[in-house]
């Protein structure tokens, strides 16, 4: 393989007037510049998606905490509604026997003032 190499080597460098020697010197430089190059893209990348991923875990982790808050808040209301229900229930239950004993009281009057 290496002599394929070498005859194409030679005919690249037959072509363009350069000898074999500094074509390989070329192409390996070539080569080692996109090995550079294509290192330095691929850091870059690793580096982007560490950040975004930093940046999910951030968000997440407030996420989180703010779905606990939110959590809380329900349950204080939730409590608070029960008390409230409990208030108003005494208040109905106690309103309502006034009510009844008020309304009883004016039948009975009334029925007596029309003779029944």
């Amino acid at each position: 393989k290496e002599d394929i190499s070498l005859s194409v080597d030679i005919c690249k460098a037959s072509i363009h007037g350069v000898s074999a020697q500094v074509q390989r010197e070329r192409d390996g430089r070539k080569r080692i510049l996109r090995r550079c190059k294509n290192n330095e893209a691929a850091k870059r990348s690793r580096d982007a998606r560490r950040l975004k991923e930093n940046q999910i875990s951030v968000r997440a982790a407030f996420l989180e905490r703010e779905n606990a808050a939110l959590r809380q808040e329900v349950s204080d209301m939730r409590k608070e509604l029960g008390r409230c229900r409990n208030i108003l229930n005494k208040y109905e239950s106690h309103h309502d026997s006034f009510l009844l004993k008020v309304g009883i009281s004016c039948l009975q009057r009334t029925h007596l003032f029309i003779g029944i």
